[in-house]
């Protein structure tokens, strides 16, 4: 044996020798060592991350510069399951000074500094002028509390004395509008509506594509309408009725004929069944801006004012019957409000089973032929308590005198 393999031998005997005090050992056998703990780990790391299939049924491990069976007795026991943990698993715990402190160039401590009242009023005011702009081009903003101009300050006091109130229904009516508008771009709807295809207005008006054309065009006419200063005229109207708690507003006619030609253009021909169109996209705005008004008004109502026509009472002739005329004159009587039958129903006298609900117009009363269910004819009488009722009134008028022809 030459002198390299004895030397090798005794490095090999210093090592593995686990009895020699701490204090005994050389620097080299100190780096030794160590160097014999970073393998001892890392196999452990090796052979815990070896498939169950794959690890062998005899696993050795490196201790005290020994080789030893990690389990002597035999096989590892199938039902232990596998090790989770490994044996160094605490030094992921241990403190590290050098890497448990945040990156310095990693924080953006510059963005966060405090901004001057000055550009905190520029920041706003950009913010504001964004907003205005993608309000008129989406639709969404309520325009009519754009108050102050583009070349104006607000203060920071001015700005906190602002209504919320105001601010809270603005927001509220632009949700409730922009639903309305999304729900009525879910509809088909009719390009050429001005085509009645051979029929009246009168009988085109009822079909239900067209009836429902003019629901959404004249409630986007309500919803979107805006003055000269960008103020909401229809929405403002309704505001103005909830507050007064009537159930009836105006719309110009020179408005609705400048928005909707073709609505102002069968309005006069068919003016119950287009005011019964009204009536309803009127209703549903109201209640989606204002829930809890159904309770106070059961309907609301569409007035018609500014009709570009004056007629003299004198020159109304058979061809005005059941049109939109304007005219002017002195009211020579009137009679008191007087309830008539809107919706009715009645009750068999026979079996007292209700009958309805009949739809009641001012040109003729419907009453029911016979009882459904006994099959009698009657007799019937009204049903007090499940009729609807509305109010209405009849009035004279004649002339001025002093428009009167000799």
């Amino acid at each position: 044996m030459d002198s390299s393999s004895q030397d090798t031998d005794n490095i090999l005997d210093k090592l593995v020798s686990p009895d020699r005090p701490f204090e005994e050992r050389t620097e080299d056998e100190l780096l030794d060592a160590e160097y014999q703990d970073e393998v001892e780990r890392l196999f452990n790391d090796a052979t815990s991350e070896v498939d169950d299939s794959q690890r062998p049924s005899s696993k050795r491990i490196v201790r005290d510069g020994n080789i030893r069976d990690r389990n002597p007795g035999g096989d590892d026991d199938e039902e232990s399951g596998e090790e989770l943990f490994g044996n160094d698993f605490e030094r992921d715990y241990m403190p590290r000074p050098e890497l448990d402190v945040y990156e310095r160039d990693q924080l953006d401590d510059a963005s966060y500094s405090e901004l001057s009242v000055d550009g905190r009023r520029a920041a706003e005011e950009e913010l504001r002028q964004r907003d205005k702009i993608e309000g008129r081009v989406v639709g969404r903003m309520r325009r009519g509390l754009d108050i102050y101009d583009d070349e104006s300050e607000i203060s920071e006091t001015a700005a906190a004395e602002q209504p919320t109130k105001k601010k809270r229904f603005s927001r509220r009516t632009a949700e409730i509008f922009g639903e309305l508008e999304d729900d009525d771009r879910m509809v088909e709807s009719i390009e050429n509506l001005e085509d009645t295809r051979g029929l009246s207005v009168r009988d085109w008006v009822v079909q239900m594509a067209p009836k429902r054309e003019i629901f959404n065009r004249f409630k986007e006419f309500l919803i979107n309408t805006c003055d000269d200063r960008n103020r909401f005229i229809y929405r403002d109207k309704i505001k103005s009725m909830v507050e007064d708690n009537r159930q009836s507003f105006e719309v110009e006619y020179h408005i609705l004929a400048a928005k909707e030609q073709i609505l102002a253009y069968f309005l006069p021909d068919a003016p119950l069944e287009m005011f019964e169109i009204f009536n309803a996209a009127a209703k549903e705005i109201v209640l989606k801006m204002f829930p809890a008004y159904g309770r106070i008004a059961k309907e609301i109502y569409v007035r018609i004012s500014h009709l570009p026509l004056l007629e003299d009472i004198r020159s109304l002739r058979q061809l005005h019957l059941n049109q939109l005329v304007r005219t002017h004159g002195v009211i020579t009587s009137a009679t008191s409000i007087l309830p008539q039958l809107s919706i009715s129903k009645y009750d068999c006298l026979k079996c007292h089973y209700v009958l309805g609900p009949f739809v009641q117009t001012q040109l003729s009363e419907t009453r029911p032929g016979s009882c459904p269910e006994c099959q009698s004819n009657g007799p019937f009488s009204l049903n007090m308590e499940e009729t609807i009722y509305q109010n209405y009134q009849r009035i004279t008028i004649q002339e001025a005198p002093g428009k009167v022809s000799a």
